[in-house]
């Protein structure tokens, strides 16, 4: 499990690098028209991880139709990708994914805060990963190499 909660927040850092760093998104953030329509406009988007169940159904007609995914885990994810602009993070990501990641990985994320969030039952701790947005691709690699630390002894979910 945790070298698949490690791929999923490596897959999110490369989303963040890939964004920020496009030259194309960019030049349309620059456009005249977006700028006179939303002065200072920059190209930002938040990602939520968040472990847990989820039904997938089918929705439309018989013309289209389209996949939802309906739970309260995957409200919760959605929850949390709002308040990456209230905390002025890239990624937000519960104590319960935090949990799941490698303890190397682990230290290599920063607590937020402990919040309540409508819809859960108990107070859960907001953690995020901070981004070297300036650094390399290849660095953030090598952040997430497998050592045998990486795969040691199971850590306690917060």
């Amino acid at each position: 499990m945790r070298a698949v909660a490690d791929g999923a927040l490596r897959a999110t850092v490369r989303n963040v690098l890939t964004v920020s760093r496009s030259a194309e998104l960019a030049t349309i953030a620059q456009r005249k028209t977006v700028q006179d329509r939303l002065p200072g406009y920059t190209v930002r988007l938040g990602y939520s991880l968040h472990y847990g169940w989820a039904v997938e159904c089918a929705i439309g007609s018989d013309l289209k139709v389209d996949t939802s995914y309906l739970s309260p885990h995957v409200s919760l994810a959605s929850r949390l990708e709002e308040a990456t602009k209230r905390y002025g993070v890239d990624i937000l990501m519960t104590s319960h994914t935090w949990g799941l990641l490698s303890p190397y990985i682990q230290e290599q994320c920063r607590r937020i805060t402990r919040v309540m969030v409508k819809g859960t039952p108990v107070p859960f701790e907001l953690f995020t990963y901070d981004v070297p947005v300036e650094s390399s691709t290849d660095a953030v690699s090598t952040e997430f190499v497998t050592s045998s630390e990486v795969t040691g002894p199971q850590v306690t979910t917060v």
